[in-house]
């Protein structure tokens, strides 16, 4: 059975976010005893949550788990650690208790295996997983995944199988796309950066 990391991240979210308003960091340890999770898997669950962070451009909640030195481990790139206590401050100082949590709907059994495979597999899928997963942000890296997944995390015009790169390009823009073509995957290209750019650039007439 796969291991459902956007139901941990659900459950992670409030103790980070707690933990900020009280300006306080937590260990991997902690986190994982709180999970029922081995520390060394923390990571997948801190990559969910920090790709959203990045996604939303939200504070790098994922700072406040730290190791024996007293910050985060090598999987941490959602801030220059150089500036920890920026970040810690940028972090603790942030509404969280504002924000509905982001993971949420994973409470109901979904796993993030099994929404990819859904969009992948059975495109028609698409609308009933927009209408459950509320944040646009996690609709963003779904639909990402759902194309490396798809297009064989290769880029779609140069055969590019460099996963840094890659970025997921709607056919239809989002913005004009109806809530089942933002998840489509018939409605995707998995382009490398540059050519993502080349090909938004197509479509909106404009020059580089």
């Amino acid at each position: 059975m796969a291991v459902n990391q956007l139901e941990r991240a659900s459950r992670a979210w409030p103790i980070l976010t707690g933990r900020a308003k009280k300006k306080t960091t937590i260990t991997y340890g902690e986190l994982g005893q709180a999970l029922g999770v081995h520390h060394r898997a923390i990571r997948y669950v801190l990559g969910v949550i920090q790709d959203y962070c990045l996604e939303e451009k939200l504070p790098p909640l994922t700072i406040l788990i730290v190791n024996a030195s007293g910050k985060p481990g090598s999987g941490f790139i959602a801030f220059d650690l150089n500036n920890f206590e920026e970040g810690l401050e940028k972090v603790c100082d942030f509404g969280w208790g504002a924000m509905e949590n982001p993971f949420g709907f994973s409470a109901s059994g979904d796993s993030y295996e099994s929404i990819v495979k859904a969009l992948t597999h059975d495109p028609a899928s698409a609308q009933d997983i927009y209408t459950r997963v509320k944040s646009r942000g996690i609709k963003q890296i779904i639909f990402r995944d759902a194309l490396l997944k798809a297009y064989s995390h290769r880029c779609a015009f140069t055969e590019i199988e460099f996963p840094e790169v890659l970025e997921a390009c709607h056919i239809i823009p989002w913005s004009q796309a109806s809530p089942a073509e933002r998840l489509d995957v018939r409605n995707g290209l998995l382009l490398n950066n540059f050519h993502h750019k080349l090909f938004d650039t197509k479509k909106t007439g404009s020059s580089l």
